[in-house]
């Protein structure tokens, strides 16, 4: 019973049937699959109840932790925007994940 993160859908677009999500873990929380697992319960969630099965996300470019839960959670990379994100005093590119 102890908050670890949060994981939110925005964008939700049932005419198009797509959300897009975003999701925080606590430092503590992190490295045993909690994010994994939130992205996959957003994902089932907004395909049940929401009707959209196209779900998608963003991480910045070199945060390779996030990058690797996507993957883990089954989305795969579609493409990077270029310095799509201001991040630590810099743009930094953004790699786009969805999953269907």
């Amino acid at each position: 019973n102890k908050y670890v993160g949060i994981v939110t859908l925005c964008g939700i677009d049932q005419k198009n049937q797509k959300t897009s999500s975003s999701i925080y873990i606590i430092p503590e929380a992190r490295g045993r699959n909690i994010g994994k697992r939130a992205i996959q319960f957003a994902y089932s969630y907004a395909k049940e109840f929401l009707n959209c099965d196209t779900f998608f996300t963003c991480v910045s470019m070199g945060n390779i932790a996030s990058a690797r839960m996507m993957y883990k959670a089954g989305l795969k990379q579609t493409c990077t925007q270029r310095e799509a994100a201001f991040v630590g005093g810099k743009y930094v590119d953004t790699l786009f994940f969805e999953l269907r």
